[in-house]
């Protein structure tokens, strides 16, 4: 992703740097230390790229969020989420963070090992 300037609002004018956002709720499968519950966020940088507008917040400032999806999501996740605020939830257990785990199957063999 080729960031091409950082802005103050987006490009609509809904949105600017310092309101809120609904977020979703993120659980992973392999790299729990990420997961995050959805909720209001705030947000505190603004990106256009050649992909598109990314919105970072302050609950989740390493991740880019896809600004377009999120719009045409507001309604719903406010419905889910309400007054609730979003947060990091980790999850730092060796089977959440693994690749793949005991009972899998990779390459088409069913392993009995982690592959971290």
């Amino acid at each position: 992703m080729i960031k091409e300037k950082n802005l103050r609002k987006t490009p609509d004018g809904k949105f600017k740097v310092g309101d809120d956002i609904y977020l979703h709720t993120s659980l992973y499968l392999s790299h729990g230390e990420d997961d995050f519950d959805g909720g209001l966020c705030e947000i505190i940088r603004i990106e256009e790229t050649s992909y598109g507008t990314f919105l970072y917040v302050k609950e989740d400032s390493h991740a880019g969020h896809n600004y377009k999806f999120l719009l045409e999501e507001q309604e719903e996740l406010k419905k889910i989420h309400g007054k609730r605020r979003g947060r990091k939830n980790p999850d730092y257990s060796f089977e959440s963070n693994c690749w793949a785990c005991p009972g899998d199957i990779v390459d088409g063999k069913k392993i009995d090992y982690y592959i971290p």
